[in-house]
């Protein structure tokens, strides 16, 4: 059995990003519910995103990118 500390090294290293494509002629249209429901919440991680770990050091090419 997994202890905490081993479920949390099994989650972070077995993470995939998944990419998702749209196409630009034909945009995916939402009701106004639910931008209205879910922009607070867009925006919110947005901002905390910024205070993500960078993959570079800020003194690094002056790269500043999370």
């Amino acid at each position: 059995m997994e202890n905490d500390w081993q479920v949390l090294r099994r989650i972070i290293r077995e993470r995939k990003t998944e990419k998702v494509f749209v196409d630009p002629e034909r945009p995916l249209a939402f009701s106004t519910e639910l931008l209205n429901k879910f922009e607070p919440l867009v925006w919110q991680s947005l901002i905390d995103a910024g205070w993500a770990p960078f993959h570079y050091d800020r003194k690094h090419a002056n790269l500043a990118e999370p």
